[in-house]
């Protein structure tokens, strides 16, 4: 169903294809199409689409999308329910504050590190 909505963006000049990713052709177009979002569906669309990084980037690779993946998570992490899934993301965050330590990046890092203990928390 995805791949239709895609195919159906590409067919209307909203977003082109590059290899195996997806791209707006203009951020203004990737701008009013999150506006197109209803405001109490946002977080839960954050939470997917960093569950579905995670879950698809080969593991030599996690690295390279850690802090993308976990910033989405973050958005909804209001939402997660299951003890197990906050602990997971409690971990990524763990290891995202360490990654953006090692790279001298400390907002990020005390952020990450705060929002793994809030999900300990919750």
């Amino acid at each position: 169903e995805m791949l239709l909505f895609l195919n159906l963006a590409i067919h209307e000049g909203l977003v082109k294809k590059e290899g195996i990713n997806y791209n707006f052709i203009h951020d203004q177009v990737q701008h009013a199409a999150y506006l197109l979002i209803p405001k109490e569906e946002k977080h839960l669309w954050h939470l997917r689409v960093g569950y579905n990084i995670w879950l698809n980037v080969p593991e030599k690779d996690e690295d390279k999308v850690i802090f993308i993946a976990v910033d989405q998570m973050n958005h909804g992490m209001s939402l997660i329910e299951s003890e197990d899934k906050k602990i997971r993301l409690a971990k990524l965050n763990l290891r995202a504050g360490v990654k953006a330590m090692s790279l001298s990046t400390f907002s990020s890092c005390a952020s990450y590190f705060s929002n793994g203990i809030k999900l300990l928390s919750l």
